[in-house]
């Protein structure tokens, strides 16, 4: 809010604007529209986020932790014998700052990108069955792409996989190019957990390993 105070009064027209989707299997929903479904195919859904259709104007951090709290209540959840509290999905939350010079017409549009992915789950160990046991299997299919993303970005392929999934897709912009990323690894200390534990910090390993060329 500061910031965008002093940009203000430097005379500089400053927007914020939050999207907040889900990505559940292979469809995105608008959690700021109660879970409606935007895009139909990869590419659509991309689009429809990152250009802007699903986003919200917000002007203050009340306004944020608003949203944050409604969209909260139409993510997927459900129980598994590994956690009470399981989200069946990733989310992503995209913050999206324009700002513009009124004299001179210069334009800058900023992302930031949060992304809340749901975690790496042994079927074994969760017991799912049925509808769970699908999301499951979308869940790790969406780590196995953004992982294979991760590896081609550490090992500076010319080809990077990022229309493998609809998640690598949205997370496309803060991955690679001219970003910053910064990879937040949550892990159980239970030791019946250890080699779930070990894989997602071999993860986040492998993303430290990630150097970006950046533009000017």
């Amino acid at each position: 809010e500061g910031a965008a105070m002093r940009r203000a009064e430097q005379g500089i027209d400053v927007q914020v604007s939050m999207s907040y989707v889900e990505v559940y299997g292979d469809a995105v929903f608008d959690l700021l529209k109660d879970g409606e479904q935007v895009g139909h195919s990869k590419v659509s859904a991309q689009r429809f986020v990152l250009e802007g259709q699903a986003q919200i104007p917000v002007h203050s951090v009340a306004d944020i932790r608003g949203f944050l709290e409604h969209g909260e209540a139409f993510k997927t959840k459900a129980a598994t014998q590994m956690n009470e509290y399981s989200t069946r999905a990733h989310s992503l939350v995209v913050l999206r700052v324009k700002q513009r010079h009124p004299e001179t017409g210069t334009e800058l549009e900023s992302f930031l990108f949060l992304g809340d992915l749901g975690g790496s789950e042994r079927l074994g160990k969760s017991k799912v069955t049925g509808v769970q046991l699908q999301e499951a299997t979308d869940i790790n299919m969406g780590l196995l792409a953004l992982k294979q993303v991760i590896t081609a970005l550490k090992q500076r392929h010319r080809y990077v996989p990022y229309q493998d999934s609809k998640l690598t897709m949205l997370l496309s912009p803060g991955l690679g190019g001219n970003s910053r990323t910064r990879v937040v690894v949550c892990a159980n200390l239970d030791p019946r957990h250890a080699p779930e534990t070990m894989q997602t910090l071999r993860f986040g390993e492998e993303c430290s390993l990630v150097e970006n060329k950046r533009g000017g």
